[in-house]
């Protein structure tokens, strides 16, 4: 027998020896008992379980298991582990790299988007060009960024009520 079945078996032991009306080991059943049974129990019994669970206890505490120990690695171990981890990060980085330009790109198409909602998609790229720099210099005032918004905002509501409607 190995040392957790015989501390198993005497904490077992101890358990019917503890409990008088127990006459073999008990033993987890395969269904669980209905609460309704257990709250059916007289006070005295449930007063007597603390005391049968606490013989119960020790003998399985009694045997401290040994922290594991790391084993040593070799140097070319610990490089190679060291060149597993960079190949990951590696992974890792490209990945977010790519969602980053995932992400430009998705702006530029919404950029895009916008310019075909404003009817512009057919102007000459230097007439856009130009008008986009010169609302971003005049785009530095609050008051003009705010009339702009507002702008825009009822340009949206009228495709979508053209839409509906």
């Amino acid at each position: 027998m190995t040392t957790d079945t015989q501390a198993l078996t005497k904490a077992l032991t101890a358990h019917a020896a503890a409990e008088p009306k127990a006459a073999e080991p008990q033993v987890p059943a395969a269904e669980p008992e209905p609460q309704e049974s257990q709250a059916a129990e007289p006070q005295e019994s449930k007063a007597a379980e603390p005391e049968s669970q606490a013989a119960l206890e020790p003998p399985l505490a009694a045997e401290p298991q040994e922290p594991k120990k790391r084993k040593k690695l070799t140097p070319e171990e610990e490089l190679e582990k060291i060149r597993q981890s960079q190949s990951k990060l590696g992974i890792r980085a490209a990945r977010l790299r790519d969602k980053l330009r995932r992400e430009a790109d998705r702006r530029k198409y919404e950029i895009g988007g916008l310019a075909v909602k404003a009817g512009i998609e057919d102007w000459d790229n230097d007439v856009i060009l130009g008008v986009l720099v010169y609302a971003y210099g005049a785009g530095k005032q609050a008051a003009q960024i705010e009339k702009w918004r507002k702008i825009g905002q009822e340009k949206v509501a009228a495709d979508e009520q053209r839409k509906k409607g």
